[in-house]
């Protein structure tokens, strides 16, 4: 599997550890982990064209991984933030 496809698994498996954290409250560590996600998001595309392994695959799993996070996010909002 190309790096950049471990980075985009690597966002898909932070989402549930996100979760986790967030379902306790902790606010302040779900940014952090949007943060490691909005990283891993950035690099795997570079990386991928960098490194000449852009495929059809690692492309989907990327959209997952970013429609993924994007619904969680919104749900994380309204979980620890309502007022928003």
């Amino acid at each position: 599997m190309p790096a950049a496809d471990y980075l985009s698994f690597l966002r898909l498996l932070l989402v549930p550890l996100i979760w986790l954290v967030a379902l306790q409250g902790q606010s302040r560590l779900v940014g952090i982990g949007l943060i490691a996600a909005g990283v891993t998001d950035a690099l795997d595309g570079y990386l991928a064209r960098r490194l000449g392994q852009v495929s059809t695959r690692g492309a989907r799993l990327d959209a997952i991984a970013d429609i993924v996070l994007l619904v969680s996010a919104a749900a994380w909002l309204q979980l620890l933030h309502p007022e928003i």
